[in-house]
């Protein structure tokens, strides 16, 4: 429930002690600067940039074992939207070994800091964990979306503009405008391969039901901010397919959260 390392948008969320506890949204236009809380360093050296967001340790194995099947058996390209700690980045780039490359974004300092260093602390044979783009995905919801993704693909490396397998997003779209999921699909159009996903985790509704634990966190998402809030799948769907993705495929997870797999049409 966005406490993986995820920076928020629209607001800032200083001293909340609850289920915001930390997150992240590469999309803050018009947002408040803030630094990342709820983060450990616990078992790390001095000075060690890198940041540990407990709900990424929690739930890193399950979204790998769900993620990764689902990924091609060749060599395969990520790119990851709102990255936060980094945690995910190289636990991935660890289980998949060498076949994976993985370009991580973000905005913050501290998180970016954070997974630069995950990155550098790979071992032999573990994937390529690129350098982390400064991402504002709340641009490509705009109109000069165009010229926003040409930037894109001028900061991408040559073999990524090539085109990405999949683009991997969690805990974003409830912790940010609906501006947000819009710019994360339409970027996700200009730069994943026909036949290839877009990959949310989060927690959704679905045919206007939630858990009554979602209801709470839902209530509290929009008492902080009225452009927040747990979206409605069927939303989301919406937006996806108008940027050329359709719903592959859903998969409950833990903690009453999903994750939602989008191909892009192989026709667009």
């Amino acid at each position: 429930r966005g406490r993986d390392g995820k920076r928020g948008a629209k607001g800032a969320m200083k001293g909340f002690a609850g289920p915001l506890a930390c997150f992240s949204a590469v999309c803050l236009s018009g947002a408040a600067a803030w630094r990342p809380f709820g983060m450990k360093t616990t078992g790390f050296a001095e000075n060690d940039p890198r940041l540990v967001a407990p709900a990424a340790e929690r739930n890193k194995d399950v979204l790998f074992d769900v993620v990764a099947q689902r990924l091609p058996s060749g060599d395969v390209k990520v790119l990851e939207v709102a990255s936060g700690t980094g945690q995910h980045a190289a636990h991935f780039a660890e289980q998949l070994g060498a076949r994976l490359k993985w370009q991580p974004s973000e905005v913050d300092p501290p998180l970016l800091a954070s997974i630069a260093a995950y990155g550098a602390g790979r071992s032999d044979g573990d994937g390529e964990v690129l350098d982390p783009l400064e991402l504002d995905i709340m641009a490509f919801g705009d109109d000069d979306a165009g010229a926003v993704a040409e930037e894109l693909l001028l900061q991408l490396r040559e073999d990524f503009r090539e085109g990405v397998d999949a683009v991997f997003n969690v805990n974003m779209i409830h912790i940010s405008p609906p501006q947000c999921t819009k710019g994360l699909f339409a970027m996700s159009a200009e730069v994943v391969k026909p036949g290839g996903l877009c990959i949310l985790y989060g927690p959704f509704r679905r045919e206007n039901f939630m858990v009554e634990s979602n209801q709470r966190f839902d209530l509290s998402l929009r008492a902080r901010n009225e452009d927040w809030g747990i979206r409605d799948l069927e939303d989301v769907v919406a937006v996806a397919e108008a940027c050329g993705f359709q719903l592959d495929e859903v998969v409950e997870m833990p903690a009453n959260n999903l994750t939602v797999f989008f191909r892009r049409r192989r026709s667009d």
